[in-house]
């Protein structure tokens, strides 16, 4: 389907292969509206005969079946190759991630410029590999989820905006939201922050306030745009009402502030935590993909 492995719901694969004209038409409800066929080198593909396709999927409001490979998501170097480089890079957003929270918490200045450099490191890393920058995500650090986290959503931010079409600019700017997205987190109590359990209703109400504070604390500085600012104070809001701080629904949630939900969701239930063993992949995407219409 229209997206990369690591977006992939994977619900529809019986083994890469299309049974029926039935599967098809399931895939088209669900909204799909593209599908690349690919017969791989021993020509695995049952039936990639053009014509034949296209009659399946004939009908007035169905597009023809397009043939290819999906532009942008193709290494441009060799995974090993890359490797030094985006740990490099990763390194570079973790040392910004902890002095951004430092200085948050004494008052000091963050450089917007520099947190485009990061982000502009980040994304040179994932156009020539982006399985590399995933591979170092992977080897995150137990004992630093705040800082780790910000880095991934933002990593993570970048390439699902690059998948969706954006343009080089507007996914810096959405990395950049990513970045900075749990910043208010620095003003919770660390007890709250860290608890080894499941918060009390008291502590939620608390902890709830972090994107509204990190809006605040960041709105203060010259030249961040104003999609980084909406993305930050609403990406824990859900696409059914039921998020917070303001309860917005649907289009009411900015884009940024949906991509920024989604990929926040996913670092997190992919992460090692005090409280919890971190799921899967396929498992947290799996569990993602069954919020669709609700959460997402």
């Amino acid at each position: 389907l229209d997206m990369p492995w690591l977006l992939h719901p994977l619900v529809y694969t019986t083994e890469g292969v299309i049974q029926s004209a039935e599967q098809i038409a399931k895939i088209i409800a669900e909204g799909f509206t593209e599908a690349f066929i690919d017969d791989g080198p021993d020509d695995k593909g049952v039936d990639t005969d053009k014509d034949r396709l296209n009659k399946i999927l004939a009908s007035p409001d169905q597009l023809p079946v397009q043939f290819g490979t999906q532009p942008g998501l193709e290494p441009k170097v060799a995974i090993e190759e890359e490797l030094s480089a985006a740990k490099g890079a990763y390194e570079d957003s973790m040392r910004f991630a902890k002095r951004a929270l430092l200085a948050v918490t004494q008052n000091g200045d963050i450089s917007l410029t520099e947190a485009e450099e990061v982000v502009n490191g980040v994304m040179d890393s994932v156009s020539r590999n982006h399985n590399a920058f995933m591979g170092i995500i992977k080897l995150r650090a137990r004992d630093e989820y705040t800082y780790t986290h910000s880095v991934n959503v933002a990593a993570l931010a970048t390439l699902f905006a690059r998948h969706l079409g954006f343009s080089a600019d507007s996914a810096r700017r959405i990395g950049v939201a990513g970045l900075f997205h749990d910043l208010g987190k620095s003003f919770i109590p660390d007890e709250i922050l860290h608890s080894p359990r499941k918060l009390t209703a008291e502590q939620f109400a608390v902890m709830k306030q972090h994107p509204e504070l990190g809006f605040r604390q960041l709105r203060k500085l010259d030249g961040l745009y104003q999609e980084v600012l909406q993305g930050i104070l609403e990406h824990h809001e859900r696409f059914d009402g039921r998020g917070y701080p303001k309860g917005l629904k649907g289009d009411q949630i900015s884009l940024v502030g949906r991509i920024l939900g989604v990929v926040d969701t996913y670092d997190a239930m992919t992460s090692a935590r005090v409280f919890k063993e971190p799921m899967l992949p396929h498992k947290a995407l799996s569990l993602i993909y069954s919020m669709r219409g609700e959460s997402f």
